[in-house]
């Protein structure tokens, strides 16, 4: 397994966004990233399927701890510091 680099974290940010503007947060991975003209072009140009299904898997940005807390006063509470 490869290293993980900041600008790849960046990557997966910014893809979750874009998928965010989009409305596409709530579709399955294989659907962003079909080149049959219905998935999301952006997705296969800026990262690897699998590659960014892997840092989607890993990747943890909350305190579970302290997340209901932080949640009542903000919904994005679990990004807010990155």
């Amino acid at each position: 397994m490869r290293r993980t680099s900041v600008d790849e974290l960046c990557a997966v940010s910014g893809l979750l966004i874009y998928g965010g503007v989009f409305e596409s947060s709530h579709k399955h991975t294989e659907s962003l990233y079909k080149m049959d003209g219905t998935g999301r072009l952006v997705f296969p140009v800026v990262m690897a399927k699998n590659r960014f299904r892997f840092l989607l898997s890993v990747i943890r940005s909350d305190d579970k701890v302290t997340r209901k807390e932080r949640r009542l006063k903000d919904k994005m509470a679990a990004f807010q510091e990155i």
